[in-house]
């Protein structure tokens, strides 16, 4: 996920997408490797409402 100018107009699929693959991820027990650039907050903050900080996951 990255907030640089050029991706901005694409926020909101960026989030989306996101969403679904740790979704995804805790549907099928699999680890998921993330990437993010200047989105930190908005990374936790979605990794959080999916429940994916729970204690069977780990950062």
């Amino acid at each position: 996920m990255s907030v640089q100018c050029r991706f901005c107009q694409h926020k909101d699929v960026q989030m989306q997408v996101f969403r679904c693959q740790l979704e995804m991820a805790i549907s099928l027990r699999k680890p998921l490797v993330i990437h993010c650039r200047d989105a930190e907050m908005d990374c936790l903050e979605i990794m959080k409402k999916v429940g994916w900080m729970g204690d069977s996951h780990k950062l």
